[in-house]
């Protein structure tokens, strides 16, 4: 079978299980007016009342660019709760108590400091405020790989050390809430390529409506603004960058069963200094949301379009990817067993504009060399956008008895221009690198959790199975098999121990200049975690972590050292 009957069997497999399938559009969602506690209010599952429900969109809070500076979440469910922007999530074992004051601090081997601050003053009225800090820093040896013609050390002295501080506040009005905060972003690393100083300012704002009418006008708006720089040491130059985005849902809630909803985003991103470009992009999404018993059901559709400029002097033009005219948005679920098991069926697609605060979240030693020199000939753009054609899953959530929780999903995606890692050759050493390029995927995602009076556990499982459209791109695919596990046992009031373990499977790729197969191992990142209160306000901790001494490759050409261990305190009032 050739590739076009390939793609064609893909897209008809998609379509038709989108057809068949039940299910909502995200695990999540909440109710635009009021929180959702879904208690039981009569003898049989008919007697329910349907209630219209908004998915928060993917595309709200979009830079999200926060360096894993995420503590816990705030004391009021706002906005902006401190999340950390993972692939995969994992449960924190420090989760914020409600206190007003929280400070937490520890060190230990190798140097890996780390500290998270909150003041979340208890205030009469509508307003609300926190303060908030953190730093995470790891200062070291990292252990050199590829080396294919010996050019660096075995190992070679780095650092990675990133620091937020900010504020947060949420006003409840009459019936709308506003929710806004300003961060200041910071950003030290150094490798044996360059030492970078990133430093940027970010504001918030959000406001949404909070009506408990059955027919008014739903609104929730999000503004964004991040300007920063990231400078290089040694001349090699600065990246000053202004990127914005602009989204929000609106439309009218016509009963307590159906809306009309218009989703709108637009991101703006310009770049000046070591090289000059900008993109902007804009696009509609409106969709009609029914619920008729235990059914929910969306249909709509996205229409995009994007301008791009490039002054460039020595970089591939960035973000010249066209984004597709027309995608599906479209989702539906059936409550199977009254709120016990769910199935469901999501079919839509989208964009990212990829912008370089948000490359460099998910790697930190990314920097604007990184798409010159690619495996594509000629180099690869630095900034490019990725159309996502089409993501459709179908699959199952649910709990029992309210203590185990599951959600499994299967799925297609195809995706024009996704982003990869690479590496590249450069006076004789194979350099880490990006490139992009197009693909089809099958996957598989297991989420789940347990939560009893003596065990909190998670666990999650990913399987992704790629169908390059261009097999002579030299890069490395995401592992296809990764996942984690996380369980942690409450002894008493006062202790509480846990185990974690991350694992990924080894990626293989030849390369041409380095005339051989280069591998990024396996890895089984496994560790512990123990907590002791003395008193109502103090706590002591530890840590263990990488203790079967892995080669954890993240990112691909980095390696921390080894086994580490950190203790520290938590002092609450």
């Amino acid at each position: 079978m050739n590739r076009n009957n390939i793609n064609a069997a893909f897209k008809a497999c998609a379509v038709c299980a989108c057809l068949f399938s039940a299910g909502s559009l995200f695990a999540q969602s909440y109710n635009p007016t009021v929180e959702v506690t879904r208690k039981y209010k009569g003898t049989l599952p008919e007697t329910k009342k349907p209630e219209m429900e908004m998915a928060v969109p993917d595309s709200l809070l979009k830079l999200k660019l926060d360096f894993d500076y995420s503590v816990f979440d705030t004391p009021y469910q706002g906005a902006y709760e401190f999340k950390p922007y993972r692939l995969d999530m994992k449960p924190q074992p420090d989760a914020y108590t409600g206190r007003e004051l929280y400070l937490k601090g520890g060190l230990g081997y190798a140097f890996r400091p780390e500290f998270r601050a909150v003041y979340s003053p208890e205030l009469k009225g509508r307003f609300r405020f926190s303060l908030h800090g953190l730093h995470d820093s790891y200062f070291g040896n990292f252990r050199t790989v590829n080396d294919i013609f010996g050019a660096f050390p075995k190992t070679y002295s780095g650092r990675d050390a990133n620091t937020v501080i900010g504020a947060d506040a949420r006003v409840d009005m009459n019936k709308a809430i506003l929710t806004f905060g300003l961060d200041w972003k910071g950003l030290s690393t150094k490798d044996t390529l360059l030492e970078r100083s990133y430093s940027a300012v970010d504001f918030k704002a959000r406001l949404r409506s909070n009506n408990d009418a059955e027919s008014y006008f739903f609104y929730d708006g999000v503004f964004e603004a991040r300007m920063g720089s990231d400078k290089y040491k040694d001349n090699m130059g600065k990246v000053g960058f202004t990127e914005i985005h602009l989204g929000g849902e609106f439309g009218p809630v016509l009963n307590p069963e159906q809306a009309i909803i218009v989703t709108v985003d637009s991101d703006i991103a310009n770049y000046v200094d070591l090289f000059e470009s900008h993109v902007s992009t804009v696009s509609l999404a409106p969709q009609w949301r029914f619920v008729k018993d235990r059914l929910k059901f969306g249909l709509g559709g996205r229409i995009s379009a994007r301008a791009e400029g490039n002054n460039g002097a020595y970089l591939i033009a960035n973000h010249q990817k066209k984004l597709g005219f027309i995608r599906p948005d479209v989702y539906i679920s059936y409550e199977a067993v009254y709120d016990k098991l769910f199935l469901y069926s999501y079919a839509k697609g989208g964009y990212d504009i990829n912008s370089y605060s948000s490359i460099l979240e998910k790697n930190h030693f990314f920097n604007a060399y990184s798409g010159r020199y690619s495996s594509v000939a000629g180099g690869s753009a630095l900034l490019d956008n990725t159309d996502i054609v089409l993501d459709y899953a179908a699959g199952l959530k649910g709990n029992f008895s309210s203590k185990f929780t599951y959600d499994l999903r299967f799925g297609f995606r195809d995706v024009d221009g996704g982003l990869f890692e690479t590496l590249y050759y450069r006076n004789d050493v194979m350099l880490p690198g990006i490139v992009y390029a197009s693909y089809k995927q099958i996957f598989g995602e297991v989420n789940l959790g347990w939560k009893s009076e003596k065990w909190l556990a998670d666990a999650s499982l990913a399987f992704r199975n790629n169908f390059m459209d261009d097999k002579g791109i030299e890069l490395f695919e995401p592992a296809k098999m990764s996942g984690n596990i996380s369980a942690m046992y409450l002894f008493h009031a006062r202790a509480k121990a846990g185990v974690t373990a991350e694992f990924a499977a080894k990626r293989t790729r030849f390369f041409t200049r380095a005339a051989q197969e280069l591998e990024v191992p396996g890895y089984l990142d496994l560790g512990l975690y123990g907590e002791y209160q003395y008193n109502r306000k103090l706590s002591f901790w530890a840590k263990g972590f990488n203790l079967l001494n892995a080669d954890i490759q993240r990112n691909v050409g980095y390696v921390e050292g080894g086994i580490g261990f950190t203790v520290g305190a938590i002092f609450s009032l």
